[in-house]
């Protein structure tokens, strides 16, 4: 199993777009023509990166959206993974779309950017949307 955005960029080198059907279809395409795999349906969910706050900070700094966090990010601490703090379709890419400025950013394992976060050593971490401990904070 893989998820269709690694088999696009990850192996297949392509740079990240946000067409998820061209990204489906290309690496469907490519598996088949350089490694003879097919590449079967999609399943139903979509595993992608997020900011997560904690429900005070959402209601302190009134966050719904990515360009409501764009507002005061320079007021807020980033824990989050080294691959989401040094990918193009990660913060580097909503750096550049949304002039997203954290006051500080820390590279952290995965596991422990929870633990900062409910400990308030940080005020956001990065998520995969699937993450079960999203609901514990």
């Amino acid at each position: 199993m893989e998820y269709s955005g690694t088999a696009y960029g990850d192996v297949l080198k392509h740079e990240p777009i946000s067409d998820i059907k061209k990204v489906y279809e290309t690496a469907k395409k490519e598996y088949k023509e350089k490694y003879n795999i097919d590449v079967l349906t999609q399943f139903s969910f979509n595993n992608t990166y997020a900011i997560g706050v904690r429900a005070d900070t959402a209601e302190t700094y009134k966050l719904k959206t990515i360009s409501d966090l764009q507002k005061v990010s320079g007021d807020l601490v980033l824990s989050a993974t080294l691959e989401f703090l040094n990918r193009e379709d990660d913060l580097l890419g909503l750096e550049k779309l949304y002039n997203l400025k954290f006051k500080k950013t820390l590279g952290v394992d995965g596991g422990p950017r929870y633990i900062a976060l409910m400990n308030n050593e940080s005020d956001a971490v990065d998520v995969f949307t699937t993450d079960g401990l999203i609901k514990k904070v």
